[in-house]
């Protein structure tokens, strides 16, 4: 006969915070439908925006992939910021009427790695991106937005970068700023 135990423990632990300049966090940015409140949903508007999207992400190439980041602390909040910056091959000028004749929108994700971690998701309308084709650049020639949850402001903000080239507007990072015990709670382990 013989015997064997095995000890189940199912609770979960917060990670430790990580030491900066290491991060287990990805940005990515994905094309989607504008989300509805209505339950109808419209074939001929679906199968347009599915035939849309690869098209998009395709035209954006790497702005559409996962990019890692770099991790900084300041003022008591974490930075996440992208690591490489996106290419400038898909300007606003051209992405904003992509989107807008698809009824398709831009999601935001910090996407965190782990067995039981979660990924924050906000939305980057059409207008925020036209509004920052028409504001003052700085110094740099960049300009940037801030896109926050107002219900949930402890989920943090994405900070949108921009570059002005040859009159034409580009994506070119995105930084996400969050407290330190919302961030904690979302890269859960077992």
């Amino acid at each position: 006969m013989s015997y064997f135990s095995r000890k189940v423990d199912d609770t979960f632990e917060d990670t430790p915070a990580a030491a900066p300049g290491t991060s287990e966090l990805t940005m990515k940015i994905d094309v989607v439908p504008i989300p509805t409140v209505s339950g109808k949903v419209d074939l001929q508007k679906k199968q347009r925006q599915n035939e849309a999207i690869p098209k998009i992400e395709k035209a954006g190439k790497d702005l559409f992939a996962a990019n890692k980041t770099t991790l900084n602390s300041e003022g008591g909040k974490r930075l996440y910021r992208t690591s490489d910056l996106y290419n400038p091959v898909l300007s606003l000028e051209e992405l904003i009427p992509m989107l807008t004749s698809n009824n398709l929108t831009l999601r935001l994700n910090a996407i965190r790695e782990g067995t039981h971690a979660h990924t924050t998701c906000m939305e980057l309308k059409t207008g925020v991106l036209f509004d920052m084709t028409k504001q003052a650049a700085d110094s740099s020639n960049e300009k940037t937005t801030e896109v926050a949850l107002k219900s949930a402001p402890d989920a943090g903000r994405i900070f949108v970068g921009v570059k002005c080239r040859k009159g034409k507007h580009y994506l070119q990072k995105l930084d996400y700023e969050v407290a330190p015990s919302f961030d904690d709670k979302q890269h859960l382990r077992v």
